[in-house]
């Protein structure tokens, strides 16, 4: 898959992407549908670090940076800042990564039961009044010949 997009337009979409995962991760249906989402937040945590580190890179500009009044040795000192800021969160997804791992390692050896015990119970209709006649078919419980206008 081929990503050229700018890098802000880029960061719009993982910004879009992680609001988007956090409002449809309010319910699951079912636990088991965490292990998926598990492993695409170790993908993205990995893309993640990779981001923070290449950010900080960025800034390596000294002879760019400049403070809001001009001050080039105090830019360069928030760009010093700015960068080991950057690679500390890096450092920090990097120890989150080994978590969320450990986290699907987990989840993934969990064999979920596919329906409740107490909810396969909620699940049997309930009728109200007299059940069903039971009819004793007897002969008559073969199916009917083609042809005789007879169905089911």
């Amino acid at each position: 898959m081929v990503h050229d997009d700018p890098p802000e337009k880029a960061g719009d979409k993982a910004e879009d992407a992680l609001k988007g995962l956090a409002h449809s991760t309010r319910r699951f249906a079912h636990p088991s549908e965490t292990y998926w989402v598990i492993g695409s937040l170790l993908s993205g945590s990995l893309a993640l670090e990779q981001s923070l580190y290449q950010i900080a890179t960025a800034h390596n500009r000294p002879d760019l940076a400049l403070d809001e009044r001009g001050d080039a040795s105090r830019g360069q000192e928030l760009m010093r800042g700015a960068m080991a800021d950057l690679r500390s969160a890096a450092d920090a997804i990097d120890k989150a990564y080994a978590h969320l791992n450990s986290a699907s390692q987990k989840s993934g050896a969990i064999a979920w039961n596919p329906t409740p015990p107490d909810a396969a119970a909620d699940k049997v209709p309930r009728r109200r009044g007299p059940g069903p006649k039971v009819v004793d078919l007897g002969a008559h419980s073969r199916l009917p010949s083609p042809g005789t206008g007879l169905s089911w």
